[in-house]
């Protein structure tokens, strides 16, 4: 108490990503310093974040590493605030760069693409980084709100965050790997029941659970995949 978590100023260019600072004023930057936060929290008994002198604060997204932000600011001086929450923020929270940072991309090589990466979970920039849940299918016969019928049910993690930033996840099936083969599941068409459970995972991640009715495959052959589309 008392003093300044975080002191930024003279110029200074800052980068912090996560961690927990609280004093007088969890972040005070002044003397045209520029700061870009990525994931933390900053609280302070005065006020979070206080940015004066021509400075500049970024504050890219929220929950990257689990600490989300928390914070009243105060502002003067021709000083700027900027609140940016996207794709890119979290891409640039796993140290991606270039072709490395897009969606389709897979930056760790696990076979992996980096938005399927922030579906479910994983870390894009840690060798052979696996999720929290993969999908996982299994043929079973359940009452999925119309009687015991034979599926071939998917059940796979969805984030907060990844919907938070638009993503758009589906599971599609098909009986071949062409592109004309696939379908989109929907809930009530075909037959197909779909649940969404939050926090079914663990907070922030969620449970998705898609049933496919056998039916879906009359040569007792069928395919899954889940995918997903950010804005």
């Amino acid at each position: 108490g008392g003093e300044d978590a975080f002191n930024a100023e003279g110029e200074s260019d800052v980068v912090i990503r996560g961690g927990a600072f609280s004093g007088e004023f969890g972040l005070y930057a002044t003397e045209e310093a520029w700061v870009e936060i990525t994931g933390g929290e900053f609280t302070g008994e005065v006020v979070g974040i206080e940015v004066g002198d021509n400075s500049e604060t970024v504050i890219r997204g929220g929950t990257f590493d689990g600490t989300p932000f928390s914070f009243s600011f105060e502002r003067y001086e021709d000083s700027v605030i900027e609140l940016v929450s996207s794709y890119d923020a979290w891409a640039a929270f796993h140290d991606l760069e270039g072709d490395d940072a897009l969606p389709t991309a897979d930056a760790n090589g696990n076979g992996l693409q980096n938005g399927l990466e922030l579906v479910f979970g994983g870390d894009p920039a840690a060798a052979g980084g696996i999720a929290p849940a993969w999908p996982a299918g299994a043929l079973v016969t359940e009452d999925a709100g119309d009687g015991n019928v034979e599926y071939f049910k998917v059940s796979f993690p969805v984030t907060q965050m990844s919907l938070e930033l638009g993503a758009v996840v589906v599971c599609e099936f098909g009986t071949g790997l062409t592109d004309e083969s696939w379908s989109v599941a929907q809930h009530g068409v075909d037959g197909v029941v779909i649940v969404h459970t939050p926090d079914g995972f663990s907070p922030g991640v969620h449970r998705r659970d898609v049933w496919l009715p056998r039916t879906l495959a009359p040569g007792g052959r069928l395919f899954t995949r889940v995918g997903a589309e950010f804005p």
